[in-house]
Parts: structure tokens; C-alpha cells; sequence
């Protein structure tokens, strides 16, 4: 078992507005081995905060909207791959990960706008992504802990399902209009890499930075990790 807490800036160009994610996540998981290959899975539920505020240009002034909604999730996926030794202490570890994704958005409500108040309804959205991973490390002993430095690169398709728009509403004048969501499919480069420490007490510590590409941009990321094995 495992949770965690999680917190994402966003920022657009040129101060045009900008998100800030607050999320929790739990998570329950469980692997089998056999020889060299391995079988894992896992299940997961979170919730997410998400502020986020925009820029407006009107023909006077800039003005500000800003905006606060509520996101709920719940996971679950497999992976299957194997530990193949080579000479020196290295470790090659090709992995195929299968995962599902279902996420529920809260009604958002924005203000501050020269639009007036909108309001946006709730939608709900999910992905399904298949994923090829290669991780390369080398496990390197010390007299109280063990040093895994890795690197681990890959592809992944992401299939986008559920809703790929909801309704929104400018309450100052009761209009209603269409709001097309950016849920649509992706092809992602994964990059990964960091160190994991393994202490005698059963006390493990991972520090990794994990990237995703595409042909749109990128997203970068610092993870650390502690976890107690007893």
C-alpha cells in the first residue's frame, strides 16, 4: 500500500493565466516473480484541487477570472516484464504496462471575467494507455546501503474515451454555449531517470525526474519517495 500528495504549477505564456493543482493519491498494489520475469499490479483512487485563473483582453484593459473546481479518479493496470543481468552489476528491465484511467470533474465555477460569471458543468473522462518501457541500473553496494542509479526510456499510446465536451453557462445574461475539452489521443516519449538507496533497516529512498513528450510539448517533473519494508 502507498499514498502521496502532489503539487503542479502551470504556467502559460506570456501571463496569459495559469493552474495550480494541489492532488492525493492512494494506492494498492501487489507483484509476483517468477525466475527473471515479473507480474504487477495495482489499483488507485486520488482526488484533485485545481485553481486556475486567465487572462482577458478587453478593449480598454486586461482583467482577471479566475476559477476553483474539484476532481476525483480511480485506476487501475498491470505491468509484465523481466530482470535480465549483465556483467558489471547492470540490469536491464524491459517492462509492458497496461493501465486504465477513470476521472470525475465537479461542476467549476469562474468569476472576475469582463464576461461575467460562468459557470461550467461536470464531466467525466477517462483514458486507456498502453505503455513500452527499457530501464537501465546498476546496483552498487556500500557497507550500510545500497546506490541504484537507473535510467528508463519509452513510448506510450494513450486512448482518450469518456466526454470530449461539456456545457457551460454566462449567468449575467442566462446563455448557454459548448466547451470542447482537451481529452483527445496521445503518443508519448517517456523519459526517466534518478536513484533509488536501499537501507539495512528495510528503509528505501527514491529521487527521480520523470519527462513526457509529444509533438505538442512536454511536461517535466521531481519525484521523491520513502517507503519501510517490515
Amino acid at each position: 500500500m502507498g499514498g502521496g500528495y502532489g503539487n503542479s504549477s502551470i504556467d502559460i505564456d506570456e501571463s496569459a493565466g495559469d493552474s495550480d493543482l494541489d492532488g492525493a493519491i492512494g494506492l494498492v498494489y501487489g507483484s509476483y516473480e517468477q525466475d527473471k520475469w515479473f507480474v504487477l499490479g495495482r489499483l488507485m483512487g486520488g482526488w484533485n484541487d485545481v485553481d486556475s485563473s486567465r487572462t482577458i483582453a478587453t478593449a480598454t484593459d486586461l482583467e482577471h477570472a479566475s476559477s476553483d473546481s474539484d476532481s476525483w479518479l480511480l485506476g487501475t493496470g498491470v505491468s509484465v516484464g523481466a530482470h535480465l543481468p549483465f556483467p558489471g552489476g547492470w540490469k536491464l528491465s524491459p517492462r509492458f504496462n497496461l493501465d486504465y484511467v477513470q476521472q470525475w470533474h465537479s461542476d467549476a465555477h469562474e468569476k472576475g471575467g469582463a464576461g461575467g460569471a460562468i459557470d461550467i458543468d461536470g464531466y467525466s473522462t477517462s483514458a486507456l494507455t498502453a505503455s513500452g518501457l527499457f530501464r537501465v541500473g546498476r546496483t552498487l553496494d556500500f557497507d550500510v546501503v545500497a546506490v541504484e542509479p537507473f535510467v528508463q526510456v519509452g513510448v506510450a499510446q494513450r486512448i482518450a474515451l469518456g466526454d470530449r465536451k461539456t456545457r457551460g453557462e454566462f449567468q449575467d445574461v442566462d446563455a448557454d454555449f459548448d466547451v470542447n475539452l482537451a481529452h483527445e489521443d496521445r503518443t508519448l516519449g517517456l523519459v526517466d531517470a534518478g536513484a533509488i538507496v536501499d537501507f539495512q533497516n528495510g528503509v528505501s529512498a527514491q529521487l527521480n525526474y520523470g519527462g513526457q513528450f509529444e509533438h505538442e510539448g512536454s511536461q517535466h517533473g521531481v519525484m521523491a519517495t520513502i517507503r519501510a519494508s517490515w
